[in-house]
C-alpha cells in the first residue's frame, strides 16, 4: 500500500521496487483513478490501527528506502489449511519451475516453460469449467436466515509473450437474471449452471495457471460490480508480486507467493468497500500443464457431504474459502483427450 501511495503521488518513491511497480502498473493500464480511492481509504485508517493489523511498516507514509517484502513483521500471513482436492492423489500443486526447465505432461510432450520453440510443442487446449457449490456452514445461524452466495473465480497466468494475464468470471452466470444462489443453508448443494472459467493452450500460456476462488454473500450490491472490483484487486496484486519476483514462471506459483497474493487481494478488498460481503478469505491453487493432464484423465468425482452422502456435484478439483464454509467444484477438459487412468473394462 505504501508503494501504491507513491504511484498516485501521495509520497515520493524511495525504493527501486516502487519505481518498477509504477512502471508495471502504467504498462498494464491500471490508472490513478483505480488506485487512488484505495489509497485514500488506506490513509483514512489511523496509523496505529494499520500497524496492529498489518505490522509496524504499515504505520508509515513512505518506505524510506526499506524494501517492503524484506520486513517480516509487516506480514499478517498465518498458516492456512486450505481445502484443495483432486481426483488423483498424486496431483498436487508443485513448487516453482525454474527458467528453461521442461515440464513433461502425461502426453509425453516437452513444453518449454519460457515459450521458446513453440513450433515443437503440440497444440493442446485446456478448458476449466465451474460446476457448482456446496455449503458446509452458512454465514449466520441456521435458524436466522438463508445465504445468497455467489462465486468469483479469477484465472491468473502468463501468456506466451510473457505478459501477466487475469480473467475473472462470476457464478452462477445468469445473463440479466439473478446472479446469486437463493435460500442456501448448511448442507445445501447447488449444481450449475456450468460455465467456462478459463480456456488456454500450450501455445498461448506458459507453464500453467493459477485459480483464485472468492465466495461472496449477496446483500444489496451489484454482483457484476463486485466481480469487476475483485478483478481490479487481483490485477493490482498480480503486478505487485510480479514486480518483486520477476523470474517466477507463473504468478502465485510458490507457496509463499500464493500467500502474498491472497493477503494483498483481501487487504485491497477490505479497503475498496464492497456493497456485498466476502465470505472469509479467498484461496489460490496452481496447476502446471502436467497436472491438468493428469486430472483430465480421471472421471470426475462425486462430492460427498460431511455425513458421507453423495451429491450430484462432480469435480476434478474443488476449492474452499480459508475457513472451509463453502466449496466450489471445477472440471478440466483437455483437447485432444488422453487415455483414461485406471483399469479399462473390455
Amino acid at each position: 500500500m505504501i508503494a501504491l501511495r507513491s504511484y498516485v503521488g501521495r509520497s515520493d518513491p524511495t525504493t527501486e521496487f516502487e519505481r518498477r511497480l509504477a512502471e508495471a502498473l502504467k504498462d498494464a493500464g491500471i490508472g490513478f483513478d483505480e488506485v487512488g480511492p484505495i489509497v485514500e481509504r488506506w490513509d483514512a485508517v489511523p496509523a496505529e490501527v494499520r500497524a496492529r493489523r498489518y505490522g509496524p511498516l504499515a504505520a508509515k507514509e513512505h518506505l524510506g528506502g526499506v524494501e517492503p517484502f524484506d520486513v517480516a513483521a509487516q506480514s499478517r500471513r498465518r498458516s492456512r489449511q486450505v481445502r484443495v482436492e483432486a481426483t488423483n492423489p498424486i496431483v498436487t500443486p508443485r513448487g516453482r519451475v525454474s527458467a528453461g526447465e521442461f515440464d513433461r505432461g502425461a502426453g509425453g510432450a516437452s513444453r518449454d516453460v519460457q515459450g521458446e520453440g513453440a513450433e515443437e510443442v503440440p497444440l493442446i487446449e485446456y478448458l476449466v469449467t465451474y460446476e457448482g457449490i456446496h455449503c458446509i456452514d452458512e454465514t449466520g445461524p441456521d435458524w436466522l436466515a438463508s445465504d445468497e452466495p455467489y462465486v468469483v473465480t479469477s484465472a491468473i497466468y502468463i501468456d506466451a509473450a510473457g505478459r501477466n494475464k487475469e480473467e475473472t468470471v462470476r457464478h452462477p452466470f445468469a445473463g440479466n437474471g439473478q446472479g446469486y444462489y437463493g435460500n442456501v443453508d448448511s448442507g445445501s448443494t447447488r449444481v450449475g449452471p456450468r460455465a467456462a472459467v478459463w480456456l488456454g493452450t500450450t501455445h498461448s500460456v506458459r507453464v500453467g495457471v493459477s485459480f483464485m476462488t472468492t465466495f461472496v454473500e449477496h446483500t444489496f450490491g451489484d454482483e457484476e460490480e463486485v466481480k469487476a472490483t475483485i478483478a481490479k484487486c487481483v490485477r493490482i496484486a498480480q503486478y505487485v508480486v510480479a514486480t518483486k519476483y520477476p523470474t517466477i514462471g507463473v504468478v502465485a506459483e510458490l507457496e509463499e507467493v500464493r500467500e502474498i497474493v491472497v493477503d494483498l487481494v483481501f487487504a485491497l478488498l477490505e479497503l475498496v468497500g464492497l456493497a456485498d460481503t466476502i465470505i472469509n478469505e479467498p484461496t489460490v491453487v496452481v496447476f502446471t500443464f502436467g497436472e491438468l493432464d493428469e486430472m483430465s484423465r480421471t472421471e470426475p468425482t462425486p462430492f460427498l457431504t460431511q455425513s458421507g452422502a453423495y451429491t450430484n456435484l462432480r469435480y476434478h478439483f474443488i476449492m474452499s474459502d480459508d475457513e472451509k464454509d463453502y466449496v466450489a467444484a471445477y472440471q478440466i477438459h483437455r483437447t485432444p483427450p488422453l487415455p483414461p487412468l485406471g483399469p479399462v473394462l473390455l
